[in-house]
């Protein structure tokens, strides 16, 4: 845009100047009388009008050789003076009254003998001029604005032309005469006679400058504007180059606000599993979660993990082998290799070893106590060694609550200062409790992890004992692990952390990138809380897919997680032989314990058809279960948090849950009389509660109102994983 500008300036430049060049005498009389030095040097102009007064020969001669310019010099300072202000109001009085006071200053001037007066005259006419300004100045702004080029070019032009000038000029021109009789009156009474022979003589000079030929007037108002823009031409391309350098300059750099928790030392975080690499239940789901939410908030957080089958399946080529070694304290002498992986902005650490981690993600029995009480050796002997160097170890559950303790046994040894640690309890049931013969090597020797009053050894509880901070996955549970009800017998362990300030409640989230309805990319059909015509196209293909009947209309109840007794999979087949006959259709997906994975299959053997039980676990098959089911059935003994009924609030699935630990925290009960909520709950583990809670929630699904709106309340509440990376940074610098 500016360079297309530029050639126009310029040729206005040129032609400005050419018209400028070469003017008339004539002209350049007028083009001078119309700039400011004219009106500056006034008082030279009143004395050669006093001695015209006195040599009327000499006058005459003088008023016919240049008759425009004589006449354009005496009114300027008049119309100069009126310019601004732009009321025709009292037209004819300013131009006669302007000249005859301009004359008797000029008359005053040259008598020798009444000097005094004529100082004071000129005084007087200083501050008319002043009080002119003023009333100049009460004149609105754009008049003001219009009349300075006015008064520029009336210098050129005739006596007529003036006149109607100064009509437009009125008010002010009253004001400075309204001055002049004030502060001049004196003086005028001193030299009335002479002010008559000037006012004479100003009368014969406009005679002249009527009779003037016309073209000539013609050429100075021509001139005049020439000269006007020869200067401002110079002007314009002076701004324009001024703002040149400020078009073309680069803008300055957008510095990026430093991350709330830039300050904090890394993390890294061990566990069993991690989504989506190796996943069993929201363990995997949560260390999957956390890193990459927690690098939003500036923190640098990585994951070490067993390098399991299914990861080195998947995952073998795109590794790199950092080092290897042989785990200390381990009899017989154990193979370690550290692989590292970075995958979708997440880095990992394997542990391999294939006599531990070369079969399932737990194995069972003592040997499992074995399998991780190795893996707690590799990374304690990794760490000092790693292309990383944490502040922070974040531990998960008994798999890896030794850490802690072997960290600080060695820090202890070595007489230096050990990393902070964390441990959260995903599921206090889990405690890594082994009889007394399990190899003490694997563990440690140290007395935190033999439980003795339990007659075991038990890892979680070592951990428990020694982290800096320990937390629970939702506020509710964290209180209830303290009583005997939930306690699991280490109520008195936690309550001790409690009451030092080192027990934290952090609800866990889901990541909405991956469990996103409008995106999934698991999904036939997407949708969302403004359109949900693509759930019932969800819900009719999976009900091809699994082979039910194909009643879109039928509404249709789903399980989603381990089959363990945690789950209150005891009350699930009454429930199902209640719901069947009014209609209710159940999909299952899971495994656990052989006994519940049994009565799963005989339930879909019974009511064939309205029944799909999915034994094993299929991460996409989950997506498509939650976006095509209506009701999500969690009547869970105790939940320490819970994800599936996030998940399912998040596809409009609406829970079905037991009161307890997070699912409290998470599901608001549907209120009849004031139509909030966004699911259905009941308060004693039993049996009949929960059928109860499964016909009310039956019942409203005929009606489509109100299913609208529970289902709109569902997917609009907020379990994104932000809000809970925040809590657990907040944690790691209560440590620092």
């Amino acid at each position: 845009m500016t360079e297309s500008k530029t050639p126009s300036k310029r040729t206005m430049t040129k032609k400005g100047v050419a018209s400028a060049e070469k003017p008339s005498a004539t002209a350049t009389t007028a083009a001078a009388a119309a700039t400011p030095a004219s009106v500056e040097k006034e008082p030279a102009t009143v004395s050669s009008a006093a001695k015209a007064v006195e040599t009327p020969a000499a006058q005459k001669a003088s008023a016919e050789k240049a008759p425009v310019a004589k006449a354009a010099a005496k009114p300027a300072a008049a119309e100069k003076a009126a310019a601004p202000a732009k009321d025709p109001a009292a037209e004819e009085a300013a131009p006669a009254k302007a000249p005859a006071k301009r004359a008797t200053a000029k008359k005053t001037t040259k008598a020798p003998a009444k000097k005094a007066p004529a100082k004071k005259t000129t005084a007087a006419k200083t501050a008319a001029t002043k009080t002119a300004a003023a009333a100049a100045e009460e004149a609105p702004a754009p008049k003001k604005a219009a009349a300075k080029p006015a008064a520029r070019k009336t210098t050129t032009r005739s006596t007529a032309t003036r006149k109607t000038a100064a009509k437009k000029a009125a008010p002010a021109a009253k004001a400075v005469e309204e001055a002049k009789a004030v502060e001049a009156k004196p003086a005028e009474e001193a030299q009335a006679a002479p002010a008559a022979e000037a006012h004479a003589a100003e009368k014969q000079i406009e005679k002249t400058a009527v009779q003037a030929p016309e073209a000539a007037v013609k050429e100075a108002a021509s001139t005049a504007q020439a000269a006007e823009e020869a200067k401002a031409v110079p002007a314009a391309e002076a701004a324009e180059e001024a703002k040149a350098p400020e078009a073309s300059a680069e803008p300055a750099p957008v510095v990026a606000a430093t991350p709330e928790f830039a300050d904090l030392p890394p993390v890294l975080i061990a566990a069993a599993e991690c989504a989506p690499l190796a996943k069993t239940g929201g363990l995997a789901d949560v260390v999957g979660a956390l890193p990459k939410y927690l690098a939003k908030l500036g923190v640098d957080a990585r994951v070490i993990m067993p390098f399991h089958r299914d990861i080195k399946a998947r995952f073998r080529y795109e590794t790199t082998h950092l080092f290897d070694y042989n785990a200390s304290g381990v009899w017989p002498s154990r193979f370690v290799g550290i692989e590292k992986l970075e995958h979708e902005g997440v880095t990992y650490y394997f542990v391999d070893n294939e006599y531990y981690f070369g079969g399932d993600i737990y194995s069972g029995d003592n040997f499992e106590g074995q399998q991780y009480g190795f893996f707690v050796q590799a990374v304690c002997d990794a760490l000092p060694n790693l292309d990383f160097n944490p502040g922070i170890v974040h531990c998960n559950d008994w798999h890896t609550a030794l850490i802690p303790l072997k960290i600080k046994a060695r820090a202890k040894r070595e007489g230096s200062w050990p990393p902070a640690t964390v441990l959260t309890i995903h599921n206090l049931a889990f405690q890594g409790t082994f009889g007394a013969d399990l190899e003490s090597k694997l563990i440690g020797d140290d007395e935190h992890a033999f439980a003795w009053d339990l007659g075991c050894w038990n890892m979680l509880k070592a951990g428990i004992d020694v982290s800096d901070r320990v937390n629970t996955v939702s506020t509710t549970y964290a209180n209830e692990i303290c009583t005997p009800a939930f306690g699991e017998g280490l109520q008195n362990d936690l309550a001790h952390v409690r009451d030092e300030g080192r027990l934290w409640g952090i609800l866990n989230g889901i990541d909405t990138d991956v469990w996103n309805p409008q995106a999934d990319p698991c999904l036939p059909a997407h949708f969302s809380a403004d359109d949900m015509a693509g759930k019932r196209e969800c819900k009719r293909e999976l009900l091809a897919e699994l082979g039910l009947d194909n009643d879109v209309d039928a509404p249709l109840i789903a399980m989603v997680g381990r089959l363990t007794p945690q789950k209150g999979l005891e009350l699930v087949p009454g429930i199902v032989d209640s719901l069947v006959p009014m209609g209710a259709k159940f999909v299952i997906l899971g495994s656990g314990y052989p006994e519940l994975e049994w009565q799963m299959r005989e339930l879909e053997a019974r009511y064939k058809g309205r029944v799909c039980s999915y034994i094993g676990y299929n991460g996409d098959l989950s997506h498509r279960i939650y976006a095509a089911s209506d009701f999500f059935l969690m009547p869970s003994a105790f939940e320490p948090c819970g994800i599936s009924q996030m998940i399912a609030m998040r596809y409009g699935s609406l829970p079905i849950v037991h009161e307890t630990g997070g699912l409290v925290d998470t599901v608001e009960p549907y209120n009849q009389f004031t139509g909030e909520g966004c699911g259905f709950s009941f308060a004693r583990f039993d049996f009949w509660d929960a059928v109860e809670a499964c016909k009310r929630a039956l019942d409203i699904y005929g009606d489509a109102a109100i299913m609208r709106r529970l289902t709109s309340n569902a997917m609009e509440r907020d379990f994104g994983f932000d809000r809970c990376a925040r809590l657990y940074a907040e944690m790691y610098r209560s440590m620092m």
